[in-house]
This record gives C-alpha cells, sequence and structure tokens, in this order.
C-alpha cells in the first residue's frame, strides 16, 4: 500500500521481499573504509553502480539507499554500498538480484 492508502498490488509484494531478503542476508564480508584507501574503485563497479534503490517513507524520508555494483570474480556475491556508510559490502548475488526482478517489473508498468 502506498502512504495514502492504494493497493500497488504485486509491486508491493516484490518490494517487501526484497526488503526482507536484503535485511535477512548479512553481508558475507565487510570491508572497512580504511581497507579501501588506495585501492582501486573501478572492480567494484559503483560508480556508476548497476543498480541503485531508494526507499522512501510515508512522509517521504529516505529509509534507505543501496548500491548494486559488480559481481565478485567467482560470480556468487556482489559488491553493495549503502549510503552514507564508508563500508562496503560483499552479499549474496540474490539480494542485488531481487532488486533487479523489482526495477524490472516496475519498468514492465
Amino acid at each position: 500500500m502506498t502512504p495514502d492508502g492504494v493497493n500497488i498490488g504485486a509491486a508491493g509484494l516484490q518490494v517487501s521481499k526484497a526488503v526482507q531478503i536484503m535485511h535477512n542476508s548479512g553481508p558475507v564480508r565487510e570491508i572497512e573504509a580504511a581497507e579501501l584507501v588506495g585501492s582501486d574503485p573501478a572492480p567494484f563497479g559503483l560508480d556508476p553502480p548497476r543498480l541503485s534503490v531508494k526507499f522512501y517513507g510515508g512522509f517521504g524520508e529516505l529509509v534507505l539507499a543501496a548500491s548494486f555494483g559488480e559481481f565478485n570474480p567467482e560470480g556468487y556475491l556482489q559488491y553493495m554500498r549503502i549510503d552514507d556508510n564508508p563500508r562496503l559490502y560483499l552479499m549474496s548475488r540474490f539480494v542485488g538480484g531481487e532488486w533487479a526482478e523489482v526495477m524490472t517489473g516496475a519498468e514492465a508498468r
């Protein structure tokens, strides 16, 4: 549902599922900002990111903003950054994949 009570149907279910997966799937690795000093950011694929998502609350306030970059060399994990957090996370590729499905569904509407 939107803040004004409009049922957004399947889109709402997709967003809910993506949020749950993101919440329940902790990072495989957290890379602290100090570890990134002097490293080439290009392999992470976050400038620009493959996918950016922003989630707003009922009063238009930003609740969550995340960017998803490249996959790790083995292809099982994906780099992710949460806005306003200097850490870089390695997450299961299914987290970003679920958000990509949300975006694909939104474009189809």
